[in-house]
């Protein structure tokens, strides 16, 4: 998770520096989470799963409304991948699209925020999402999410 996290951070801060976004006065925000927790699942008689230090980045993309946005959309999908696999095909092409809508949304802002929600820990049962819907200060503010997979 270390080095995906720094080689997609990287192509996270060119899309959204490639236009001056950063320096106009709080249009976007990159936000590191760091999260650890844990969940009861009812499955199988019931487990409690456990994560640590998981990582997500999230971005928002603000409106350029004069009117605060009060309901956020969220785009979310996970970078990690399950052991032992080259990570290819499972969420890669959907990382690649959320970095691009970002890329376009900062250029042409939409009607509302949007919060890109940049995941690891999926393939061990949603561990980063939940932290990240579980604790983030943005999570209230969420109207719609999008979830470009299947199970994140």
């Amino acid at each position: 998770e270390v080095c995906a996290v720094g080689h997609l951070h990287r192509h996270i801060m060119q899309a959204v520096t490639s236009t001056g976004a950063l320096q106009e006065e709080g249009r976007v925000d990159v936000s590191f989470q760091n999260v650890s927790g844990h969940f009861f699942i009812d499955f199988l008689g019931g487990l409690t799963n456990i994560y640590k230090n998981l990582t997500n980045i999230v971005v928002r993309v603000k409106t350029q409304s004069s009117l605060v946005s009060r309901c956020a959309l969220l785009v979310s999908s996970h970078f990690d991948s399950t052991f032992g696999s080259p990570a290819a095909a499972d969420a890669n092409s959907e990382i690649a699209i959320m970095v691009e809508m970002l890329r376009l949304f900062v250029n042409d802002p939409p009607p509302i925020d949007i919060i890109f929600n940049f995941n690891g820990g999926e393939e061990m049962l949603l561990q980063a999402a939940h932290g990240f819907i579980t604790t983030h200060s943005w999570a209230s503010q969420i109207c719609a999410v999008i979830n470009l997979e299947s199970a994140g």
